[in-house]
């Protein structure tokens, strides 16, 4: 596992564990739709069999904004808190590497994805959680080598960790701030000598407004 994704992920296990008596909180618990925006940093590693002269970059940099819509459903035990949802959206990230003439271009599109939160009321309508999760983004390659272009796309499958404060009021509209990373799997463009791998990891910081029904 990425090292960068075990903070998440003992935050999550470490907010399943918390427990207490009181009553749970009304304006953190029940079914919510979220609006998000954000922002995306991506180290891309690539791996050319040829076509680029060989080239090998280790976090090769993309970046761009995105937006978002979700579903979830929460509930508050005690102080413990938790929620799943599902959410899809779309990136603007991109990414261009040239050697003379050639080209590879790398776009982020669509994308969606479920997450798990858990964490603690840390004081009345404030929730500190870790997220843990699967995310799945398109991403658009083109690729030209000797004035020849062609395009595909390809899906990478992810894990995605992170960490979050939601902020609650009292007639159920809440804020979230958050950190994630998710890291994909490695996928191949072409083959033989023209074929490229590349595998990135995305940064996400992101915002988001939502209400509970």
């Amino acid at each position: 596992m990425d090292r960068r994704l075990l903070v998440p992920t003992a935050a999550l296990i470490g907010g399943l564990l918390v427990a207490g008596n009181a009553q749970a909180n009304e304006n953190l618990t029940g079914v919510y739709a979220t609006v998000s925006g954000g922002y995306s940093v991506m180290d891309i590693d690539i791996r050319d069999g040829g076509a680029f002269g060989d080239a090998r970059l280790d976090g090769a940099g993309a970046s761009g904004a995105s937006l978002s819509g979700a579903i979830g459903t929460s509930l508050v035990m005690g102080r413990f808190y938790g929620a799943i949802e599902v959410y899809a959206g779309a990136s603007t990230a991109d990414f261009e590497y040239r050697v003379g003439g050639d080209r590879l271009k790398l776009e982020a599109e669509d994308f969606f994805g479920i997450a798990l939160r858990a964490g603690s009321e840390v004081r009345s309508n404030m929730v500190l959680y870790g997220i843990l999760g699967y995310q799945s983004t398109k991403f658009e390659e083109t690729v030209t080598i000797a004035g020849n272009t062609s395009s595909g796309s390809d899906r990478f499958d992810g894990v995605r960790g992170g960490l979050g404060l939601e902020l609650a009021s009292e007639d159920r509209v809440f804020a979230r701030f958050e950190y994630s990373i998710i890291r994909y799997g490695s996928e191949t463009y072409g083959s033989g000598a023209d074929a490229v791998r590349y595998q990135p990891t995305e940064s996400l910081f992101s915002v988001s407004a939502g209400y509970r029904f």
